[in-house]
């Protein structure tokens, strides 16, 4: 699962082909069968094709669309809400960790990629980072003691019952608590990294994006 971020009205600084201005103006399943076609028509591999030059444009144009998958986004997010809050609402805030379309207008927009940009020269983004990081190695070593403590439920659970190839959600019962409380203790904290270069991206996105929606 991710977080597409796409701009409403992005600056453009290169023009794609005409062709694929085309085909993105096709619905999906019909952009996707007219790709199918010609690509065994296309010496060059239109699909190929396809793929690099959209990159190559997203790349030059910032502000087209930004993409996170959960683990980053939610830190990321979460640091635009503690530092923007009085430029998006509450129900903005609310808006962006949910895949429905939340629209960020171009003035919040903007608005974001200041506050953000700030943040980075005066250095509390990198700081903020350490911080967070810090936090995961902790969380990440934790972790490691409850993998250990699991393994070791696990090889008890195969002597008891004969079974190499038992899941936890068929252990006995008795073993099946035992396996609860220690997942239990599992720190998500550890599975959420944030890093400067990423709000830094995510920065230059929205000051070029023209407002944004999240998907």
């Amino acid at each position: 699962m991710g977080f597409d971020v796409y701009g409403v009205k992005p600056k453009e600084n290169t023009k794609l082909p005409k062709w694929i201005v085309d085909l993105e103006k096709l619905e999906y399943d019909k952009k996707w069968k007219k790709i199918e076609k010609e690509t065994k028509e296309h010496p060059k591999g239109r699909k190929d094709e396809y793929f690099k030059i959209k990159q190559k444009w997203e790349d030059e144009n910032s502000g087209v669309y930004f993409r996170n998958n959960v683990w980053w986004w939610r830190p990321l997010w979460e640091y635009v809400c503690t530092i923007c809050d009085d430029i998006i609402s509450d129900e903005e805030m609310n808006g962006g960790c949910v895949n429905d379309g939340t629209l960020i207008d171009k003035d919040k927009a903007t608005a974001i990629a200041k506050r953000l940009s700030e943040k980075i020269a005066d250095g509390s983004v990198q700081e903020y980072e350490q911080e967070f990081m810090s936090r995961v190695l902790q969380a990440k070593a934790d972790n490691e003691e409850v993998d250990k403590e699991t393994k070791a439920l696990r090889e008890e659970v195969i002597k008891a019952t004969g079974d190499k190839n038992i899941a936890p959600v068929n252990y006995p019962k008795k073993y099946k608590t035992r396996y609860d409380k220690i997942r239990a203790k599992e720190n998500w904290d550890g599975h959420y990294p944030f890093n400067t270069k990423n709000v830094e991206q995510f920065a230059k996105f929205c000051n070029e994006s023209g407002g944004f929606e999240i998907w």
